[in-house]
């Protein structure tokens, strides 16, 4: 009897000596920042996996504190297109090379979080200041995102502050790497009415970081967005945007 005793003495301390794992953290990533598996997979589908690697938590928080993660993501993507061009409805020339653009959305009853990512498929052979940003109609936005740009061994993040407004929308230029596997991407807050427009245009040649910022926000310009003006006309592909309702 005494034997037994001991051996379940023993058993229980063993058990008290294994260390418990939170059965709910599935992912910290660089910053501390603990994410479940579901809530790793809705960053995934309404960004790209990966995007958790450094997302602070202020921007994590305020996903979880809106209840998103409970929330269904829509997406919309334009595929790459090679060497090829179309005419859209106001018979102008459009080229989409080598990447995919997404427009995504998850929102409640009050707010919707859209991201807008360019994933390319090649490495471009021009490496400056790339446009990417938002026009919403019938919408407000009540917060900015930042601007990212990753890639192999190339990560630079732009902060909310250094987005160009103008309009209903605004912008950001983001330098590319010259790497392989880059990713441009932004975000914003806006109310969950009318539509949301996305846009990322992507520099033929070398442009300085003021002149990418030469546009306005409107209907007729580069993706039903960018309507660029003095020395950044002709230097964007005209790439078909994306949009959908809220």
């Amino acid at each position: 009897m005494r034997t037994k005793f001991y051996m379940l003495m023993v058993a229980l301390l063993m058990m008290a000596c294994v260390p418990v794992v939170d059965a709910s953290s599935y992912y910290t990533n660089e910053l501390g920042v603990e994410f479940t598996e579901k809530q790793y997979n809705y960053v995934t589908d309404l960004f790209y996996d990966g995007y958790q690697k450094d997302m602070p938590q202020e921007e994590f928080d305020h996903i979880l504190n809106s209840n998103l993660f409970e929330q269904p993501i829509v997406a919309k993507e334009i595929q790459p297109i090679q060497s090829y061009k179309v005419n859209n409805t106001k018979g102008d020339t459009v080229f989409q090379n080598g990447r995919t653009t997404k427009i995504a959305k998850s929102c409640n009853s009050t707010e919707c979080l859209v991201t807008l990512t360019a994933t390319w498929s090649i490495t471009p052979t021009v490496n400056s200041y790339d446009v990417i940003g938002f026009r919403p109609t019938s919408a407000t936005i009540t917060a900015i995102g930042t601007g990212k740009v990753t890639g192999n061994g190339y990560s630079v993040t732009y902060p909310a502050s250094a987005a160009q407004q103008s309009g209903t929308g605004f912008g950001h230029s983001v330098l590319l790497g010259g790497v392989t596997n880059m990713k441009a991407t932004t975000y914003m807050y806006c109310t969950p009415s009318g539509t949301v427009y996305g846009s990322y245009q992507h520099a033929m040649s070398n442009i300085s970081l003021a002149n990418s910022k030469k546009y306005t926000i409107g209907a007729g310009g580069y993706g039903y967005v960018f309507n660029f003006y003095g020395a950044a006309v002709g230097k964007y592909d005209n790439a078909v945007g994306v949009y959908f309702s809220l």
